[in-house]
């Protein structure tokens, strides 16, 4: 249900000093471009405020533009959420200014909107040229993202030294300009959570993502869920996790929707976790593989000390889910 706008932005600007808002959420409320104009007169003046979600509210680009004209003037917002409000390539375009122009914003979601590929791979340049950026987070979540694009991505990732948190989850990114991204990333120092989900990515990869995790030191958090690999790329990080080649690790997921699990790839994430000290989370959800390789993956867990979180929903084995499964096996491992 949408809201009165103005009555909403009245209310606001009503409070008392000590009470303004410092978060607002949206997500749903507004009145498409009238009540995103509205708001931006709002954030003109306003000194308090901090989050601001306006995700969802189909503002198309003459909110978009609105919103982020009013942007440009606020010196004290720290978050903005723009997903999933049809937007095209003008808003994109006054996102890149405003990147240049804005010392005070340090997340951003700009989600399942409509930006070709051009305005990515323009967005990517400019956050290479702008020194001054200040984005810690940066969402690009179901967005396309070609492999020159990617580049451009990578090229900034290199020399950045603010972002700590990159989501390219669902963003159709292939071999190449994965290949691109996970080298530079090998140089990168800040970035500790990587979200590169559900895209289109092969074992081709496994040597790029083998290197990044044996060479990166910073990256705390890696998902690699629902994409096109097999054994490879998993053995790969396996490998480095359990050698030792990588200590900063935490947080691993590799499961996916009906994704078949090689079984060695399991056995080799169980051989790592008899030997590594830092992985807290595995995430294996939705995958299928076979009953000795899981076997091998539990017994592991009496070994291993430090792993507080193994995530095994949706696991099957075979066309037997797991739940199923150990419930008519009650002897073997249990199960929750």
């Amino acid at each position: 249900m949408l809201m009165d706008d103005r009555s909403l932005l009245d209310k606001l600007n009503s409070f008392p000093e000590p009470w303004k808002v410092r978060v607002l959420y949206l997500s749903r409320c507004l009145a498409g471009a009238t009540g995103a104009e509205e708001l931006g007169t709002y954030l003109r003046g306003n000194t308090t405020l901090r989050e601001l979600d306006v995700s969802y509210n189909n503002l198309r680009d003459a909110g978009g533009l609105a919103l982020l004209d009013a942007l440009r003037e606020n010196t004290t917002l720290h978050s903005l959420d723009i997903s999933a409000n049809r937007l095209q390539d003008p808003t994109a375009s006054a996102v890149a200014e405003l990147l240049l122009l804005n010392t005070s914003l340090r997340s951003l979601k700009m989600e399942n909107n409509s930006f070709t590929y051009r305005s990515i791979q323009h967005l990517a340049s400019t956050l290479e040229q702008g020194a001054k950026t200040t984005l810690t987070s940066l969402s690009l979540k179901a967005m396309w993202i070609t492999n020159e694009a990617a580049e451009e991505l990578a090229t900034f990732m290199r020399g950045n030294t603010t972002l700590r948190e990159l989501n390219l989850a669902k963003t159709y990114l292939k071999n190449g300009g994965g290949a691109a991204l996970l080298a530079a990333l090998r140089e990168n120092t800040t970035l500790t959570s990587l979200n590169l989900s559900d895209n289109c990515m092969t074992d081709l990869m496994a040597p790029a993502f083998g290197a990044l995790v044996e060479s990166n030191t910073t990256l705390r958090s890696l998902d690699i869920s629902r994409n096109l690999f097999d054994e490879g790329i998993v053995q790969r990080i396996a490998s480095a996790l359990g050698e030792g080649k990588n200590t900063t690790l935490s947080s691993l997921s590799i499961g996916g929707t009906d994704y078949a699990l090689n079984p060695r790839a399991v056995m080799a994430l169980a051989d790592a976790l008899r030997h590594n000290t830092t992985l807290v989370e595995l995430d294996l959800r939705s995958t299928t593989t076979n009953l000795e390789s899981l076997q091998a993956l539990l017994d592991a867990l009496r070994v291993n000390t430090t792993l507080a979180r193994l995530d095994l929903r949706g696991v099957r084995v075979g066309r037997v889910s797991l739940r199923t499964y150990f419930a008519s096996h009650p002897g073997r491992v249990c199960f929750q």
